[in-house]
């Protein structure tokens, strides 16, 4: 189905200006739309590792970041190199670094500093033959705000 509309050139020309305002209005709201639906991610991550506990030192925690990309949408993503492991979890393979399980172990799991070394290093080898469990917490969040994420975009537009 098709509808013509026939108007003079003064009308079509206010009618061109009218609609590049409105598509700055738009992208000015849909920006806006943007940036709470990140900052939603975001806080949803966040709230997902805490009950989780997939927190030990809050290090992944506060690297949830949010970032502009070159076409204007939004990226939430981590800066540290395990929020990889820690969201899709870690295949077999090679061992990881025993001095990060280490300080992991001394403080989560309140091993002392002498025994804390072998502790490490049998986790370590553990993880190096089984590997580990994903614990995502960022699909999640997005999954989570994607319904909301559909009203702001229809707010925006209205």
């Amino acid at each position: 189905m098709s509808v013509s509309i026939k108007m003079s050139a003064r009308d079509k020309a206010s009618f061109n200006k009218d609609i590049k305002r409105y598509a700055k209005k738009l992208e000015t709201s849909r920006d806006k739309a943007l940036d709470t639906l990140a900052l939603n991610i975001r806080n949803q991550a966040i709230n997902i590792l805490d009950k989780n506990g997939t927190n030990n030192v809050g290090r992944l925690r506060t690297s949830i970041s949010i970032t502009k990309t070159i076409s204007g949408g939004r990226r939430v993503g981590t800066a540290t190199g395990y929020g990889l492991y820690v969201e899709f979890g870690r295949r077999p393979g090679r061992m990881p670094n025993t001095a990060d399980i280490e300080r992991w172990v001394r403080r989560k799991l309140k091993v002392k500093k002498k025994d804390a070394p072998n502790a490490a290093f049998n986790i370590a080898r553990k993880i190096a033959r089984e590997g580990t469990k994903a614990q995502p917490f960022l699909r999640p969040a997005f999954e989570r705000e994607k319904r909301k994420m559909i009203l702001e975009i229809r707010k925006a537009i209205k």
